[in-house]
C-alpha cells in the first residue's frame, strides 16, 4: 500500500513495531558482532607467534563488524543505552581534550595485570575501556600487539580485555531490554503506575527524539567538519575510527539504520495532507544520503588557497548536499510530522544549521 493511502500509526503500533523490528534486533547484532570480536582477540593473544599476524587480521575484520554494529543504535541513547554511562564507556566520542591520548600510553606502559582480570577495565576511565582506545591499540604500528615481547604479550591481553568489555556492554544492554521487566516491557505497557512512559505517546517520544538525535549527530560530528575544512574554515578534522579506515563505513551504517528506523517508525504516515510532496522528498533524501556516503572524502584537505576554492568541486558539492538533507529531514520530522503525531518535543531540539 503507498504511504499515502497508509492510515497513520498509532502512538502504540510505532512503539512496537520500532522496538520489535529495529531496536531490539539491532541490540542484539551488537551483542553478537562483540561476542566474536572478544572472542578473536584472545584468539589471537593465545595464537603462536609465527600465526599471530593472520588472527590478527581477522580480530580487524571484527572489529570493523562492531563498528558497524554499533552505527546501527548508537543514536538509541534513551532507556538504558542512557545509563551507567555505557554510549561514553562503548564508544568514548569525540574526544576534545585528548584524554584517550593522554591516559592509554601510559596505562599501557604500566602493564598492571590487574587491569586484565574480568570486570576491571570497565572500572577504568571510559576513554581507555571502549572502541577508540581499542583501534588506537591495533592500528600501532610502532607497538604492534602481535609483538613477541613482554610490550606486545600486555597490549594484546589489554586490547582483549577491551573486547570483553565491549561484549560485556552490549550483553548488558540487551538483559536490560529483553528482561521481563526490562526496558521493552515499560515501552509497551504504559500507565499510571509507569513511571517513565505513563502514556502510549511518551514512548513514541522517545523514539522520534532518538531518530532526530541520529540526524544531529551524523551532521555535527561527521558532515559539518568535512564541509568546514573543504570549505577553508578550519583544519583537517578528526573524524571517528579514521585511524582504521573505518570512517565512512561507520557513516554508511549510521545513516542506513537511521533509513531503516524512520521507515518502521511509520512517522510520514503523518505527513499533512496539504504537503504530500514532503513524503517523497523525505524518502528521496535517505536514498542519496545512503548512495552518496561512500563518495565523500575520507580524510578531507584544507584548500591551498581558501580565497579561491572550488566552491562546486564534486567533494564539497556532496557534503553540502548532504547537510541539506540532514537539516531538512530534521526540520521535517521535528516541526511538521511530529506535532501533527501529537509528538511534540521542543524547540531547543532541533537548533542547529
Amino acid at each position: 500500500m503507498p504511504a499515502s493511502a497508509q492510515p497513520p500509526k498509532t502512538h502504540s503500533q510505532m512503539v512496537h513495531d520500532t522496538v520489535d523490528n529495529h531496536v531490539i534486533p539491532r541490540m542484539e547484532k551488537l551483542a553478537a558482532a562483540t561476542g566474536v570480536l572478544a572472542r578473536d582477540l584472545k584468539s589471537t593473544c593465545d595464537t603462536g607467534a609465527a600465526d599471530r599476524a593472520a588472527a590478527l587480521e581477522v580480530a580487524k575484520a571484527r572489529f570493523a563488524e562492531t563498528v558497524r554494529a554499533w552505527a546501527g543504535v548508537e543514536f538509541m541513547r534513551f532507556g538504558p543505552m542512557g545509563e551507567g554511562g555505557r554510549v561514553e564507556r562503548f564508544a568514548f566520542w569525540p574526544d576534545t581534550r585528548g584524554i584517550l591520548y593522554r591516559q592509554l600510553p601510559p596505562l599501557l606502559a604500566k602493564r598492571d595485570a590487574k587491569l586484565l582480570e574480568p570486570g576491571e577495565l570497565g572500572k577504568q576511565s571510559a576513554a581507555v575501556q571502549g572502541l577508540h582506545a581499542l583501534e588506537l591499540i591495533l592500528t600501532d604500528e610502532k607497538k604492534p600487539l602481535i609483538a613477541d615481547d613482554e610490550d606486545g604479550r600486555y597490549r594484546c591481553a589489554f586490547a582483549a580485555a577491551i573486547g570483553a568489555n565491549l561484549d560485556q556492554i552490549a550483553k548488558d544492554l540487551v538483559v536490560a531490554w529483553e528482561a521481563a521487566d526490562g526496558w521493552r516491557h515499560r515501552m509497551y505497557v504504559p500507565g499510571s503506575d509507569n513511571g517513565v512512559y505513563p502514556e502510549p505517546a511518551d514512548a513514541a517520544r522517545d523514539l522520534i527524539r532518538a531518530l532526530l538525535t541520529g540526524l544531529q549527530l551524523v551532521q555535527e560530528r561527521q558532515v559539518k567538519p568535512r564541509l568546514d575544512t573543504l570549505s577553508g574554515v578550519a583544519k583537517t578534522p578528526r573524524l571517528p575510527f579514521e585511524k582504521s579506515g573505518l570512517g565512512i563505513t561507520y557513516l554508511e551504517a549510521g545513516i542506513g539504520s537511521l533509513k531503516a528506523f524512520f521507515e518502521v517508525f511509520g512517522i510520514a504516515t503523518y505527513t499533512p495532507p496539504g504537503k504530500a510532496w514532503m513524503r517523497g522528498w523525505m524518502d528521496r533524501a535517505f536514498e542519496l544520503m545512503q548512495r552518496d556516503a561512500g563518495k565523500i572524502p575520507r580524510k578531507p584537505e584544507l584548500p591551498p588557497d581558501p580565497e579561491k576554492f572550488d566552491k562546486q568541486g564534486p567533494e564539497i558539492v556532496l557534503v553540502r548536499q548532504m547537510r541539506f538533507h540532514l537539516n531538512g529531514l530534521r526540520q521535517m520530522i521535528g516541526r511538521e510530522l511530529a506535532p501533527a503525531a501529537e509528538l511534540s518535543i521542543g524547540f531547543n531540539e532541533l537548533d542547529g544549521d
